[in-house]
């Protein structure tokens, strides 16, 4: 969630991958707007794979199923 806020920043002037998105669709260049968007798209999901991946290795092992 955070990080589909933070390319969602590009729009008041704060950078990131959400300029590509933002210049995409201003000069209507899909090329630009898809390589944004699966950019923030990729990074999601690796975040949210290496967040679980340190949440199972930091969960104690009598709380573990």
């Amino acid at each position: 969630m955070n990080i589909g806020v933070a390319a969602i920043a590009a729009y008041i002037g704060a950078g990131g991958l959400g300029v590509l998105i933002a210049r995409g669709i201003s000069q209507t260049d899909p090329r630009q707007l898809i390589t944004g968007a699966i950019a923030v798209s990729l990074l999601a999901i690796v975040a949210d794979w290496g967040l679980l991946k340190l949440q199972k290795r930091l969960t104690p092992a009598g709380l573990k199923r």
